[in-house]
């Protein structure tokens, strides 16, 4: 899954804050029964590749993706196991991440 979001910010900004505001990207991804944890990232310039756990009553599924922070677009690529499509839909996930990630770098760039 691929999201692109447009942003008027230097990326090495945006960057800097990617430790404290992943969580609130990848976190609840549209249905409050599930849980994210296990989060795991390494950010080398404007390059982060992270992981997560996403559990859903007794169903865990591994994520693992990676966040472009371009001059003036952040691209963030998700590889969902097809199993968590079973009970979210990508739509419905892909809309909610966007979200978040606007919402993360309009902060950003309020600062």
């Amino acid at each position: 899954m691929k999201i692109k979001v447009n942003h008027n910010s230097a990326p090495e900004k945006i960057a800097e804050k990617i430790p404290s505001g992943i969580m609130k990207i990848i976190d609840n991804v549209g249905n409050t029964e599930v849980t994210v944890s296990d989060i795991l990232y390494d950010l080398k310039g404007t390059r982060l590749n992270f992981s997560f756990k996403a559990s859903y009553d007794e169903h865990c599924v591994s994520v693992k993706g990676k966040m472009d922070i371009l001059r003036n677009c952040v691209i963030m690529n998700i590889n969902l196991p097809m199993v968590a499509l079973l009970f979210v839909k990508s739509d419905e996930i892909k809309k909610v991440i966007t979200k978040k990630l606007i919402e993360f770098i309009q902060n950003e760039e309020a600062v």
